[in-house]
């Protein structure tokens, strides 16, 4: 941030009479003139159908400020719902997140929405034909801003993703093997990759299926939030998708993608945490015991 110190010589001022207004004056011609130099923040978002966005309810208010990659296009364009790169007409949390996190931090934001709906986590770890189009996508975008002299200070991806590996039985060693490869590979991308935000997955509540496969999107949940420890980079900024369901209209009637405003407090959180993290605030302790109480709650 530059501060501009503008000052000025009051001549022909004196005399007890306009005393007052003349330091009042004063007062408001020296004041600092700030001129804010903006930090930009590419923000990925990269899993699977939560993150891409899929309420069938949309707000289609643009967010002030903020832009968005459109990736099978190739352009920035004003961030607004849908985010989606497969054009399909659903709502996200990202344009929530967005207008939160820059009124928080005072950063602009741009978000590169590279999620693909239902994937394990073998069809987005490195190497994966899915991960190479994300990559192409991240670089054609750095390419893009910084031809246009915008410069980008930090790259982060926010991580939402887990329902298709609790259905699929996952082993939890090849699933985190899978997100260790994806944080080293961005931060081998680019300079400016700081952190990977890592969220909670959310319930499958479709009663046609028992308690067990439940038991496994809890399980899973809560080691996403848990083995945040193991890295610097991992953040946690979200738990409460594990409370989600068709009776609080967080989730949607499909039982699995939330809805609208499930978006909206998951994006506002979000962005608060990792505003709190921005300011030294240990939110990967209260996180990760946060979920520990929720995990030994729904377990009971």
């Amino acid at each position: 941030m530059k501060y501009l110190l503008i000052t000025l010589m009051l001549m022909g001022c004196g005399g007890s009479a306009n005393k007052e207004s003349t330091q009042e004056s004063f007062k408001q011609v020296t004041a600092p003139v700030i001129e804010v130099i903006k930090e930009t923040h590419l923000f990925i978002i990269y899993g699977q159908s939560n993150a891409a966005g899929s309420g069938r309810e949309v707000d289609y208010t643009p967010v002030d400020g903020a832009e968005m990659w459109v990736p099978l296009q190739g352009y920035s364009q004003e961030l607004a719902d849908p985010t989606r790169y497969d054009g399909e007409i659903y709502s996200s949390a990202w344009p929530t997140f967005a207008r939160k996190y820059q009124e928080l931090s005072g950063e602009k934001v741009i978000i590169l929405n590279a999620a693909f709906g239902g994937r394990l986590m073998k069809e987005l770890q490195t190497g994966a034909r899915l991960n190479k189009r994300y990559i192409d996508w991240l670089n054609e975008a750095l390419t893009y801003y910084e031809s246009v002299d915008e410069n980008i200070t930090k790259v982060s991806m926010i991580f939402v993703h887990g329902e298709s590996d609790s259905s699929n039985r996952t082993k939890h060693s090849e699933y985190f093997k899978g997100l260790n490869a994806i944080s080293d590979q961005l931060a081998s991308i680019t300079p400016l990759y700081d952190n990977t935000y890592i969220t909670r997955v959310g319930l499958n509540l479709d009663p046609s299926y028992g308690p067990e496969r439940t038991e496994r999107f809890i399980n899973l949940g809560h080691e996403q939030i848990k083995r945040t420890e193991d890295r610097a980079d991992w953040l946690p900024v979200y738990n409460q998708a594990v409370t989600y369901n068709q009776e609080n209209g967080f989730s949607e009637v499909d039982y699995v993608h939330h809805s609208l405003k499930g978006y909206v407090k998951m994006g506002n959180e979000i962005a608060e945490n990792i505003n709190f993290y921005n300011i030294g605030l240990d939110m990967k302790s209260a996180l990760i015991k946060e979920s520990a109480l929720l995990t030994k709650e729904l377990l009971l």
